[in-house]
């Protein structure tokens, strides 16, 4: 089968179409599952590109006074952070030319739109966890990048090869992390309707023209965390070992090694019970530690509930998240 470049041509109709020339919905084979994205709350940044944050890094210190002697003046101290946006664009243009005999081009338009939402929230899931704006000055700095560094809220689990992390996270507008979009603008990737226009193409080296239906999808965003401890991130998992289990209730150490460190990084988050805290995982990683939950003395912490209608994964009162954009293969963390 040849794979065809970005402009739409014959094949792309005719492959949507059945016998009866009507539309075929497509089935999104390369859908994936990005709940960090629709988990998040989302706010307008208080400076045009970027949201300006004021950390308390230190308290007054109180001394103790004696009759006829006085304190000295005492002030806290403060840190400033500036979170940094990124701007998100693909444009779609269908030739007229193309779409003869389509009985709706409404549907055929829809129903590429919606490969363009997917593909963009796929980026998006995908900077949220691994953007770096010190290595790509274009992109805006995602959860792992921040938390590189063993400590308080990035957790050793001592993995040597195959490596992915699990992450808790808190989402509050005030006392966790939370997406931003620029002062006076829209939240969310925006479908911009262009409608017919004339596309100018190089033929022969002169100018050609043809009619094209277009579209330009378009998604301005960042990643603002107010306090450093409404994370904490399980980092140098080894996947592999962490899902060898040979028989559906033998245990293995490194897994249930893992059960206790997230169990850790729970409590490591502040103020867990407030805002929207969320633990993310792989799909395998997912697959290995229920097997664990399901064999081990953490059951009544673990539990499967049904909440809209959707089979929610809990663990600690928390619900469990597959991320698809959270990849095997990242750096050690040291």
């Amino acid at each position: 089968m040849t794979l065809h470049g970005g402009a739409h041509n014959f094949y792309d109709v005719l492959s949507r179409q059945g016998a009866d020339g009507k539309l075929l919905k497509p089935v999104e084979l390369a859908a994936q599952s990005y709940p960090v994205i629709h988990d998040a709350m989302v706010e307008e940044g208080n400076l045009p590109l970027a949201e300006k944050t004021i950390q308390r890094t230190g308290l007054p210190p109180f001394a103790k006074r004696r009759a006829n002697a006085g304190v000295a003046p005492t002030k806290s101290t403060t840190g400033v952070v500036i979170d940094t946006m990124m701007a998100l664009e693909a444009n779609s243009e269908i030739d007229e030319l193309n779409l003869i005999g389509i009985d709706n081009i409404t549907q055929y338009r829809m129903d590429e739109g919606n490969a363009f939402f997917e593909s963009g929230a796929q980026a998006g899931a995908y900077y949220t966890w691994y953007g770096n704006e010190l290595t790509a000055a274009d992109e805006f700095t995602g959860f792992v990048p921040r938390y590189d560094a063993l400590g308080d809220q990035v957790l050793d689990a001592g993995g040597s090869s195959n490596q992915c992390s699990i992450f808790v996270v808190k989402w509050d507008l005030t006392q966790g992390c939370k997406f931003i979009y620029p002062r006076g603008s829209q939240a969310g990737l925006r479908r911009i309707e262009g409608g017919r226009q004339r596309i100018t193409d190089a033929v022969g080296g002169n100018a050609a023209n043809y009619y094209a239906y277009c579209e330009t999808f378009s998604w301005h965003f960042g990643l603002s965390i107010k306090r450093p401890d409404a994370v904490c991130r399980i980092a140098n998992i080894d996947q592999a070992e962490a899902i060898g289990i040979s028989g559906a209730q033998q245990l293995t150490d490194y897994g249930t090694f893992c059960l206790y460190l997230l169990e850790q990084a729970v409590g490591r988050v502040h103020n867990v019970e407030g805002g929207r805290t969320m633990i993310y995982m792989s799909r395998t990683m997912r697959e290995a530690l229920c097997r664990q939950f399901a064999a081990t003395t953490h059951q009544n912490a673990f539990s499967f509930e049904q909440i809209d209608g959707r089979r929610v994964t809990r663990y600690m009162g928390l619900d469990v998240r597959t991320e698809d954009q959270l990849v095997e293969g990242e750096s050690p963390v040291g």
